[in-house]
């Protein structure tokens, strides 16, 4: 059986291919994201991170 370990050590160099391709590196070596990338402006986790945080600190309602 090949396992997904297997599959990443067998492609690790296209992988890595890939990855440079797409990312953008500044001028101190660092990948970042660009302010116009579609990822940047991500919040579909920012309801699910209050969720965590309200039960976290039991403020969360029960809806029937």
């Amino acid at each position: 059986m090949t396992t997904f370990r297997d599959v990443l050590r067998e492609n690790k160099a296209n992988i890595e291919a890939v990855a440079r391709r797409n990312s953008q590196v500044n001028e101190d070596g660092y990948v970042t994201i660009s302010k116009d990338d579609r990822w940047a402006h991500e919040d579909e986790w920012d309801a699910h991170y209050k969720e965590l945080k309200d039960a976290e600190y039991g403020y969360s309602i029960a809806a029937h």
